[in-house]
């Protein structure tokens, strides 16, 4: 496994919070870039959350970019596209089984 193997926590919250410690200058004692960087982990960590059992990779990275796109524009008046909506084609390959419909990027095999 990756990060998850690892540490048991997706490794794309604490990436996306690296990049906006980047993007804000966070770093410990710098209070409202740090609280900026916390929250967008914060609402990161929450969606993927919502999208386990079984973890997928791909739909906690496509979560966390439109979380992430979302969260920039709103704190900092940037705006980037997230990319078209996408549906996964992947449901058999999936290491761990598919959540299939209650996941949101899935798509029955006729449609991909």
């Amino acid at each position: 496994g990756g990060y998850c193997g690892l540490t048991g926590v997706c490794g794309v919250a604490p990436a996306i919070g690296a990049c906006f410690a980047v993007l804000t200058g966070s770093k410990c004692g710098k209070g409202s870039e740090q609280k900026t960087t916390m929250k967008v982990v914060t609402k990161v960590s929450q969606a993927i959350t919502h999208l386990t059992g079984p973890s997928c990779c791909k739909a906690y990275v496509r979560s966390a970019i439109h979380i992430a796109v979302d969260f920039l524009k709103e704190s900092h008046n940037v705006s980037l596209s997230p990319g078209n909506n996408v549906t996964c084609c992947h449901t058999s390959k999936h290491p761990h089984g598919c959540r299939e419909s209650q996941c949101p990027y899935f798509s029955f095999q006729d449609q991909c």
